[in-house]
């Protein structure tokens, strides 16, 4: 009976199920499958339905160095192509003139594509007519055509380098010289500041390079000089004046007993 219920009854069989549907977001892994064909420079790339080629961009007057390979869409046309090499070389279109070279050898490959000018063929048509083996690595070589030869002179230009002689030199406010005499002077002026500050008219001082003391008589500028002075009276006639200098009285004394120095060669005998 049961070989018979199996005959009249056959169990299905695996094929007559319907495939497993798998739901998207599951943690089922994805396989990967590793592709058969190396990588290389010109190698295409699938990116939102554009494919792009990667030419190595050399140049007659710029050295552009390294692999200085760019990403190209093969949907571009050669005048297109031209606008996209203008922001990486600096020629502007107008006076590139383009050739296609094998990026080993540098050999011609399309020597002139200027007849592409003004025509609808893409970079892809124009990769479809060359081998495949010749494709692995391309360059594309942008000859500058620029009659004034604006980019080359740009680049090579020198800037004529003037010496100043030393009257120019003296005038000017801005120089590194002017600063530092600017700097030193101001702080002389305060030198000076501080060693008037210590001492006051009617003061004993002592005076450098003088032998006797004397009494400080007047503290100030002195017309037609810079800065300020100290007036001695010194106790004997071992100076230089009467207290007046350049016909300008500042102090009443002896002749000969006056002499005017800077403050810092003054230095108070007066106790603290």
């Amino acid at each position: 009976l049961s070989i018979l219920f199996l005959f009249l009854f056959p169990p299905p069989s695996l094929s007559s199920f319907p495939p497993k549907r798998v739901r998207w977001g599951t943690n089922t892994p994805t396989p990967q499958v590793a592709s058969s064909e190396p990588f290389s420079p010109t190698h295409t790339m699938a990116s939102n339905d554009s494919e792009f080629v990667r030419f190595l961009v050399s140049h007659s007057v710029l050295d552009l160095h390294g692999d200085n390979y760019k990403p190209f869409a093969v949907s571009l046309t050669l005048d297109q192509l031209k606008l996209k090499l203008e922001r990486i070389v600096g020629t502007a279109p107008q006076w590139m003139e383009l050739s296609l070279l094998d990026a080993h050898t540098h050999e011609p490959i399309v020597q002139d594509l200027s007849a592409l000018e003004g025509s609808s063929t893409t970079i892809g048509d124009l990769l479809a007519e060359i081998d495949d083996e010749q494709r692995t690595t391309l360059e594309i070589h942008v000859k500058d055509v620029d009659p004034s030869n604006t980019l080359a002179s740009t680049l090579n230009a020198t800037v004529e380098k003037r010496v100043l002689s030393e009257e120019e030199n003296a005038k000017r406010t801005d120089s590194v010289r002017a600063l530092r005499q600017d700097r030193k002077k101001r702080e002389k002026e305060a030198e000076l500041q501080r060693a008037a500050s210590a001492l006051a008219v009617g003061d004993r001082c002592a005076v450098d390079g003088v032998e006797v003391p004397g009494v400080v008589r007047y503290l100030g500028e002195v017309e037609n000089t810079e800065g300020l002075f100290v007036g001695v009276e010194l106790d004997s006639a071992e100076g230089k004046n009467d207290g007046s200098a350049k016909g300008r009285r500042y102090f009443e004394c002896p002749p000969g007993c006056g002499i005017f120095v800077r403050p810092t060669k003054v230095h108070s005998l007066m106790m603290s």
